[in-house]
């Protein structure tokens, strides 16, 4: 069972936000819908903390942050990624 937590957050520069929260190690998801930004976090890291520490350090404005709730939509897709990353590990 993968264990996720969702943030929504809406920031001024969401194609430099995405892009950096991307590139985390425990960001399982990043959805861009204009501004508003959906990020799905692997294990027990807490999304929020993540999130505003990951861009104060890019020196990106973040405006809002709110957690949300994991839809099925959220857990289908990091199931299907992990299951692609064990196949390109076996491979």
């Amino acid at each position: 069972r993968r264990h996720l937590r969702v943030v929504e957050l809406s920031v001024e520069r969401a194609t430099d936000a995405a892009d950096v929260l991307r590139a985390l190690s425990a960001v399982d998801e990043v959805a861009h819908y204009g501004h508003l930004l959906r990020v799905a976090v692997k294990g027990t890291t807490d999304p929020e903390a993540l999130v505003r520490r990951a861009l104060a350090d890019s020196e990106i404005s973040l405006e809002e942050i709110r957690p949300a709730r994991v839809t099925v939509e959220d857990a289908f897709v990091s199931m299907v990624r992990h299951e692609q990353d064990g196949v390109r590990s076996a491979a």
